[in-house]
């Protein structure tokens, strides 16, 4: 799901390049926050609690330190305290990004109906100035055709 969700942000992103002039200040915050950080930490959470290194000799479940040294796997606590630490950090790291996702998917749904009216008007102005080019060029065809 986070690579999915991966993907959906990248082409937002994509999307965004050559529209970056359009978000405010504020907005551009977490834009370019959500760019450093991505949404990859729960995957990245889920290969270090299920299949990180240290479930090489064929362990699988729940990382709880408690557990891994009571049924006396082969695990350094050392080991165990570093990956509580990643895990900690990735928690914090994805908290952060949906802080900086939330206000940005927000502002750019509201930007929608925005872009609709910009669009519809910049589609009359480009039939207007039709209109005008084909009267010039029908009236310039009625001059030649009297001379």
């Amino acid at each position: 799901m986070a690579s999915k969700a991966q993907i959906c942000l990248d082409e937002m992103f994509r999307v965004m390049e050559h529209h970056e002039h359009m978000i405010p200040a504020e907005r551009m915050e977490d834009y370019k926050a959500l760019k450093k950080l991505g949404l990859m930490q729960m995957s990245k959470i889920y290969n270090l609690m299920w299949g990180g290194s240290f479930m090489a000799d064929g362990v699988s479940g729940p990382c709880d330190p408690q557990v891994v040294l009571t049924l006396g796997y082969r695990t350094a606590s050392s080991e165990i305290l570093t990956i509580a630490g990643s895990v900690k950090q990735l928690l914090g790291r994805q908290e952060a990004a949906f802080a900086h996702l939330t206000p940005l998917a927000v502002w750019i749904q509201d930007r929608a109906p925005v872009c609709s009216i910009e669009e519809s008007l910049a589609e009359k102005l480009r039939d207007d100035v039709r209109r005008e080019i084909a009267a010039a060029w029908n009236a310039s065809i009625s001059i030649r055709d009297r001379q």
